[in-house]
C-alpha cells in the first residue's frame, strides 16, 4: 500500500493497479469500521432499544448475515 500512498494526485491513485492483498486489506478495514460504528455509541444504544421482529415472514437476508459476522 505504500506505493499507492506515494501517488500524489487522486487520478493517479484511481488508476493504480491494486493487488488482491491490497483489496483484501481495504475490505477488512471497511468491514471493521462498519462493525465498530454500528456496534457502539449512540447507534448501538438506539438499535438496542428498538423492537425488531425477525420471524419467518421476513426471512434471512444479506444484512442479517453481515451483522452476524460483526
Amino acid at each position: 500500500m505504500q506505493e499507492w500512498l506515494k501517488q500524489q494526485k487522486s487520478e493517479e491513485r484511481r488508476r493504480y493497479p491494486l493487488s488482491n492483498e491490497m483489496l483484501s486489506a481495504i475490505d477488512r478495514f471497511y468491514f471493521n469500521h462498519y462493525c465498530q460504528t454500528f456496534r457502539s455509541g449512540a447507534f448501538a444504544r438506539a438499535n438496542s432499544s428498538m423492537y425488531v421482529r425477525r420471524g419467518l415472514s421476513r426471512g434471512f437476508d444479506n444484512e442479517d448475515y453481515f451483522l452476524a459476522l460483526c
